[in-house]
């Protein structure tokens, strides 16, 4: 993993007590719809100032933050049911992409959505506790699970696989948001918003409520038969 060490300095020297926050974003599979998982990264400024101590000018840092995110999520560049079942490649975010693109908060995750997918609005938002150090080696570990591109399937590489990846590695949880679909057991947005809101430090955004009850079999697969006939 290739690291910005000035970056990681300054994380390292931030005070102890500042604090950031890493979120699960939930698009909950009902009606028929498939659903989705992303995963959004609080972004703060850095601050450098001087301070005399004991007759001394010397550095410090301390960090601000700006109450915007990074967004990351993966989707199948082609999602026609003709190939569902395939291994398709992937189309991995990382947003905004550029300071001219809409910043990302909570706040448009709910009320304007996905800026990638238009109206696409969070079902339910889960908020975990982190360092600004864990944020830095956390977004440093997704940009090196983009560059590899490994590509989609839905069975074994989802956008909620992707979310387990970036929260096992952030957590010592080692969890699985796996449920029984067809004749195999795959990680869903469901089954992951449930299993998270049981772990301790995991804080309820936007609840999601009775939307994310039901299972992806039902959902989304028998739900979705129902719908198209």
């Amino acid at each position: 993993m290739k690291i910005n060490i000035k970056i990681l300095i300054m994380c390292l020297l931030v005070s102890s007590s500042t604090y950031a926050d890493v979120y699960v974003v939930i698009f909950a599979t009902h009606n028929g719809k498939t659903g989705h998982a992303g995963i959004a990264i609080d972004n703060y400024q850095i601050l450098n100032y001087e301070k005399e101590m004991d007759n001394q000018v010397v550095n410090r840092y301390d960090t601000t933050k700006v109450f915007t995110l990074t967004y990351f999520d993966l989707w199948p560049k082609s999602d026609s049911k003709s190939t569902l079942l395939q291994t398709l490649p992937a189309e991995y975010n990382l947003l905004p992409g550029s300071s001219s693109e809409p910043t990302i908060t909570v706040e448009s995750l709910i009320n304007k959505g996905l800026p990638h997918r238009n109206g696409y609005l969070a079902d339910g938002i889960l908020k975990i506790k982190t360092s600004p150090t864990q944020d830095f080696f956390l977004k440093e570990y997704i940009k090196q699970l983009i560059d590899e591109g490994i590509p989609f399937n839905t069975r074994t590489h989802n956008c909620t696989d992707f979310c387990l990846q970036c929260i096992n590695y952030l957590t010592d949880w080692d969890i699985t948001a796996k449920e029984l679909i067809l004749t195999k057991r795959s990680n869903t947005p469901n089954k992951l918003y449930r299993t998270l809101v049981k772990k301790s430090g995991v804080e309820i955004e936007k609840d999601a409520g009775r939307l994310v009850k039901g299972s992806f079999m039902r959902e989304r697969v028998i739900e979705g038969f129902f719908r198209r006939t």
